[in-house]
């Protein structure tokens, strides 16, 4: 039999924040660029609250967010704009996939 490879360490949220940031800033984005991704990841860190890491959110958790995320009502009770939901989501895939 094949011996089973080791499970990859896990990586929490605060030290995710802190690659992430270490990557986009030597990748030269811009500051704002760099806050709008933090701001990502600590929203789906908030709905994620049972994962140690990004690396535990599943496809079905990720869905599960973008549907929450797209229907809740944002700040002073009103919906969400299908902009502000769209963008948002969006970010967070170019996060999983490309960062």
């Amino acid at each position: 039999t094949v011996p089973a490879e080791p499970a990859p360490p896990v990586v929490s949220w605060a030290d995710a924040e802190t690659r992430l940031v270490a990557r986009l800033t030597a990748a030269g984005r811009r500051e704002a660029s760099v806050r709008y991704y933090r701001k990502v990841l600590r929203i789906v860190r908030t709905f994620c609250k049972g994962c140690e890491g990004p690396a535990e959110v599943s496809p079905d958790q990720a869905q599960a967010w973008a549907d929450q995320y797209a229907t809740a009502k944002g700040r002073c009770d009103r919906p969400r704009s299908g902009h502000t939901a769209f963008s948002t989501i969006r970010g967070a895939a170019a996060l999983w996939d490309r960062w």
